[in-house]
């Protein structure tokens, strides 16, 4: 076996183990919190020893810093390619169903999201005025693409935006909620359907009030 082997070999290894660290953090964090979820926690979960997460991040917070980024810019990449596809408002209509198929395959990113967006304390944290202010820079790019009014997305108009990002990451906040009540899986095609379908209705309804 080669030098150059050896070392691909390892470095694929700190990509394996540092993709379980992230998986891990995300579930904690969500369903935890920040300040309940230890290295330790996570270390035990993926069977590794503590000292060992330092390896792949400087401490808790660059953890977290990642953590946030792993769940949530495949969504701010995809709101963000639509502004550059030819999309009119027939084809506007259909994004809400992508959304949530994309939250579907990060659930707890959603979750984490709504949790810092709902966070106690003065103000919105800081980690959630950059995601969702990254959310809306997206948006507001995709409005202002298809020639809508308000495409700022500043002040009342931001509102519309606000209410239907709220009610697709409560859906999967909500969601072990459902399944423990026998509500069906959540995450299964028939529930996704019925949610696309509910996230649709508040979408068309923004749309419209911004062509107004």
């Amino acid at each position: 076996m080669t030098r150059q082997t050896q070392t691909t070999q390892r470095r694929g290894r700190a990509g394996d183990t540092r993709a379980k660290i992230l998986q891990s953090a995300l579930r904690l964090f969500a369903e935890q919190g920040y300040e309940r979820t230890t290295f330790r926690q996570i270390a035990d979960e993926i069977g590794i020893k503590d000292p060992s997460l330092y390896k792949h991040f400087a401490g808790k917070d660059a953890l977290y810093s990642s953590v946030m980024e792993y769940a949530l810019q495949p969504l701010v990449d995809e709101v963000a390619s639509w502004s550059k596809q030819d999309l009119y408002f027939s084809g506007l209509l259909k994004t809400p169903r992508a959304v949530v198929q994309l939250l579907a395959q990060h659930p707890h990113g959603a979750r984490l999201l709504q949790r810092e967006l709902n966070s106690s304390g003065a103000g919105i944290s800081p980690m959630a005025e950059l995601w969702f202010g990254r959310l809306l820079e997206a948006g507001g790019e995709l409005a202002s693409k298809a020639g809508l009014e308000g495409g700022s997305l500043a002040g009342e108009s931001m509102l519309p935006l606000l209410a239907m990002m709220n009610v697709a990451l409560g859906y999967f906040s909500c969601a072990p909620l459902m399944a423990s009540l026998g509500a069906g899986d959540p995450l299964g095609d028939e529930m996704l359907d019925a949610q696309s379908e509910v996230l649709g209705r508040i979408f068309k309804a923004f749309l419209m009030e911004m062509r107004a």
